[in-house]
């Protein structure tokens, strides 16, 4: 599929040719067809674009244990101390902290074609430094970790006013467990940069948390500036306090928002680890504690626990739990959009219970009630709407015809999705080529070819196609429906997406260079 589209780029403008040579190159690698992937990068015509295929191809390299083929293949690309210093983080994720320092040390300064602009060794080398350093105190080596973060801030000192810097070091120095220095880069960030504080708080509270400072750990947390990121800080220590059984500490830090449903992740994640212990009462607890908001995060715990009551042999205390959660999903109806969702968490635990009709007639009450909603107010600030989860659910359940009844009813109401916000168009412009995709999930091709040939600027909905009927495994149809459907300046760019759908479908990580060149365009920097 990949030769295809490569051989297919014969009918496209050489810009558009490099970025299917470029994606094709990285899964090359990926799948550790190396001579095979810099075949294709020597053909890219555009410097920087080869250059990024070269990074691609030098992390694969390193991501499968070999350091010393992605050094040399640094040579060729125009960001050879950026690509060294990936290189070194992936040794040090492999435990390699002496490799990883002997690579920092090979980076100078870096030549960035872009814009003639000159990345200062220092810079790379002492980020790189921090990165390893906080590695290396996950490792359970604070000393070493303390070590190298001094030595990265020496290396950094003519840019110990940059905010990406003060907040690193905060970090650093947190996970090394020093609290004095610690504690001074952190006051810097927050008198200087309190814009960028809320973002990096959760940081450097893991890192405290990390170290086993638990104190000023929790501090931190408890002067959150920014009420919208402070749950986020919650659940991100708490599932560390978790995953050391630490339930105590994970109980203390429920109790420092004065507001209870900045507590409700967490609280969520306790039922979950209350459940795989297997102690549905102690669940139970923790379900009372929700704040009467969150009816969807109680419904949903409570049909969890009423499954594991079911595994314990404990009917009656499951049918009572499972009641409950009815109880919550009826006294919703009114509300039609939580009333939809609600319906499809109780279809999914039909479906986990083998209850296959009745997870149908719970997902045609889904569908009742999203046919009222108000589609052109927004949902919460968002454009979030539960047509997706009904249709999923539905495909679940078999129920084909009910799945198609809700993309006919999604594009019916996709023009009142529209005028809900001005704001979000690429969203939107999403919505169509996501119901085109679903069409395509349930196998019913000839409807999403009328809605694509419909549309004027149709590519988005062609590339949808292809990478959905990649992910369905069939790349011997797919390959004959591109051949006979898509038109030829098309074809390179569907067949590269058929190929993405089938490598995503296995869970294949491979290295995504578009990611990295969004991350450097300038509006970025």
């Amino acid at each position: 599929m990949i030769d295809a589209a490569v051989k297919a780029t014969r009918f496209m403008k050489p810009d558009d040719t490099d970025l299917i040579l470029l994606e094709a190159a990285s899964y090359q690698s990926c799948f550790r067809n190396y001579d095979q992937a810099k075949k294709l990068a020597d053909q890219i015509q555009d410097e920087e674009d080869r250059s990024y295929a070269f990074y691609s191809i030098a992390i694969s390299y390193a991501r499968h244990g070999n350091p010393a083929q992605a050094v040399l293949l640094a040579d060729s690309t125009t960001r050879k101390g950026e690509v060294l210093e990936h290189i070194a983080i992936w040794q040090a994720k492999q435990g390699d902290f002496a490799g990883a320092l002997k690579t920092i040390d090979l980076i100078q300064d870096d030549l960035i074609l872009r814009d003639n602009g000159v990345t200062k060794a220092d810079w790379i080398r002492g980020y790189a430094l921090l990165e390893v350093a906080i590695l290396q105190a996950k490792a359970g080596n604070q000393n070493a970790s303390l070590k190298m973060t001094d030595q990265a801030k020496i290396l950094l000192k003519n840019y110990h006013d940059y905010v990406s810097v003060i907040g690193k070091l905060a970090e650093a120095y947190a996970y090394a467990g020093n609290l004095e220095e610690g504690s001074r880069w952190f006051k810097l960030l927050k008198e200087n940069h309190k814009d960028s504080l809320p973002f990096m708080l959760t940081d450097v509270a893991l890192g405290y948390a990390t170290a086993k400072k638990y104190e000023m750990a929790f501090q931190l947390v408890k002067q959150h500036p920014d009420s919208s990121e402070l749950g986020a800080t919650i659940h991100s220590v708490g599932m560390l306090l978790l995953s050391r059984g630490d339930i105590e500490r994970a109980l203390e830090l429920l109790s420092i928002p004065e507001e209870k449903w900045w507590q409700d992740d967490l609280l969520f994640e306790l039922v979950k680890w209350s459940i795989k212990q297997q102690q549905p009462g102690k669940a139970l607890k923790y379900v009372d504690q929700f704040d009467t908001n969150s009816t969807r995060l109680r419904i949903r715990s409570l049909l969890n626990i009423a499954e594991l009551q079911h595994t314990l042999n404990q009917p009656l205390e499951a049918e009572k739990t499972s009641q409950q959660a009815h109880e919550l999903i009826e006294a919703a109806r009114n509300d039609h959009k939580l009333f939809a969702e609600l319906q499809t968490d109780r279809a999914a635990y039909q479906l986990r219970h083998k209850n296959v009709k009745a997870a149908q007639s719970s997902l045609q009450a889904a569908l009742k009630a999203a046919r009222q909603i108000n589609y052109t107010k927004s949902f919460s600030g968002d454009f979030y709407h539960p047509l997706q989860e009904i249709f999923q659910g539905q495909v679940q359940a078999g129920d084909i015809p009910g799945a198609k009844e809700t993309l006919s009813f999604a594009l019916e109401v996709l023009p009142q999705m529209k005028k809900a916000h001005g704001g979000f168009p690429v969203y939107v412009s999403n919505l169509k080529p996501d119901i085109v995709a679903c069409y395509v999930e349930i196998g019913d091709l000839n409807t999403a070819l009328k809605i694509t040939t419909a549309e004027k600027n149709n590519d988005s909905f062609f590339t949808v196609i292809g990478e959905t009927l990649g992910r369905k495994g069939d790349l011997a149809a797919a390959m004959k429906w591109c051949q006979q459907s898509v038109p030829d300046a098309m074809k390179a760019r569907v067949l590269i997406c058929i190929a993405r759908g089938a490598i995503k479908s296995r869970g294949c990580d491979c290295d995504d260079p578009f990611q990295r060149i969004w991350d450097n365009a300038p509006w970025a920097i």
